[in-house]
């Protein structure tokens, strides 16, 4: 496969896409990723950050930009609509005003299309730098750049309705899609924002979406990640945290043919409290992998980090968790645990927990297990009366509960014990 004919692919769509007919700001950001993204190159297994992890089948398929959007869509089967919820809808990435349903009398919210000039300038101000890691998606994401999202919550500003982001892709044949999206949580403010990523229907695509959010001052942010969709999805998000913030952060993948999750989270301040919790399903032939950073730069601050994953068919999962403790950062409280159940002899699993302290006044800890169903449980339920299947959907179920539990909306933590259930156990696991 010749890596540099693919990247040409790419560059000749940038050539024909131009910068007509966008606003300064969406000019602004393809021109500053331009030349690096041209000489960029596709990860190999020889990358550390990609060694457990092979392009190659992203590469194999042509995916183009996207233009137009299309609004007489049915949304009943696509988005969570049992709870109060502010909606925003995506289709191939590209905003529909006709789909979504909001109200935001106290807060900014728009999409960069058509973002205004004084906006622009807002944005600008908390965001000056438009690529916070520059690898070659990120820089994709930034050169194809037609659309994505802004969201501005004011000082002492608490919106107590969850605010839900619909990407609803795959309505266009073998598309790219890379919205780029811009969240700023004001001093003691608040938010709970769901984004929901789900397949229109069959047809393949790359979703290669980007998230900048910051955190300021005594702020509280609760952020779910749900990815249930027919895609390679590559997704780079970065929080940097001020004073006294809280992050509640929710990785939850479901389905995709190919997900890479990387996520940064910096505490710049003391007093922060961050939490990344992940779920990972994966079946058929299927790869999801996360990367997570957190990065302690001022002391008195403390990281919970908890991932899970479950494993069946010839899926693989990675995981690869990196907690950085500057040596400024004494008296740092930081916890990670990646914990993953193999359930087909096929599937597998490459974990790789990390720590890095350069300061002598902390506590750190971390670990990963891999495994299979705890037999012994299994007989123990099943000598209750209890049939074989019935008793794995409630072990794996308990297994998951430590992140589902941590959900304070119970529409998504139905949904995700419904996916549980509906995961088939191959039955020569004991073969593993």
């Amino acid at each position: 496969m010749d890596k540099d004919k693919i990247k040409d692919f790419y560059l000749h769509q940038i050539e024909m896409f131009g910068n007509s007919n966008v606003n300064s700001l969406l000019k602004d950001i393809r021109d500053s990723a331009y030349d690096d993204f041209k000489s960029s190159t596709f990860p190999t297994k020889k990358n550390e950050d990609w060694k457990y992890t092979d392009v190659t089948p992203l590469l194999l398929k042509k995916f183009s930009r996207i233009d137009g959007v299309i609004d007489n869509i049915n949304l009943d089967n696509f988005y969570f609509n049992n709870f109060p919820n502010n909606l925003i809808v995506f289709v191939d990435g590209i905003f529909s005003q006709s789909l979504s349903k909001f109200e935001n009398d106290n807060f900014i919210i728009e999409n960069l299309a058509n973002l205004s000039f004084q906006n622009q300038e807002l944005l600008k101000k908390y965001f000056s730098d438009f690529l916070s890691k520059k690898n070659i998606f990120t820089l994709m994401n930034a050169v194809f750049v037609n659309d994505g999202l802004f969201i501005f919550i004011p000082d002492n500003t608490n919106i107590d309705i969850p605010l839900q982001i619909l990407y609803l892709n795959g309505k266009s044949k073998n598309a790219l899609i890379t919205p780029k999206n811009y969240f700023y949580i004001g001093k003691n403010s608040s938010l709970r924002i769901i984004v929901n990523n789900k397949s229109f229907n069959n047809h393949l695509y790359f979703a290669n979406d980007y998230f900048d959010v910051m955190l300021d001052k005594n702020s509280k942010l609760d952020f779910y990640n749900i990815q249930n969709e027919n895609a390679f999805h590559y997704s780079y998000t970065k929080f940097l945290m001020n004073f006294d913030s809280k992050l509640t952060h929710f990785s939850i993948s479901l389905d995709g043919k190919f997900i890479r999750n990387d996520i940064v989270s910096e505490l710049n301040g003391e007093n922060i409290e961050c939490n990344l919790n992940g779920l990972y399903l994966a079946k058929s032939d299927n790869l999801v992998d996360n990367h997570t950073e957190i990065i302690h730069s001022k002391p008195n601050s403390m990281s919970n980090e908890i991932y899970k994953g479950i494993m069946t068919d010839k899926s693989h999962g990675v995981f690869n968790g990196k907690i950085f403790v500057s040596p400024n950062a004494q008296k740092t409280n930081s916890f990670q645990s990646n914990k993953n159940i193999l359930l087909s002899k096929n599937a597998k699993v490459d974990t790789k927990p990390q720590l890095e302290i350069f300061a002598d006044d902390v506590k750190c800890s971390h670990g990963a297990t891999v495994g299979t169903l705890d037999e012994q449980a299994k007989f123990y339920i099943k000598s209750r009366g209890i049939s074989e299947k019935v008793a794995e959907k409630m072990l794996l179920k308990a297994f998951a509960c430590e992140i589902i539990e941590k959900i304070n909306i119970k529409e998504i933590q139905k949904h995700l014990s419904k996916e549980i259930s509906n995961l088939v156990i191959d039955k020569n696991n004991s073969e593993i």
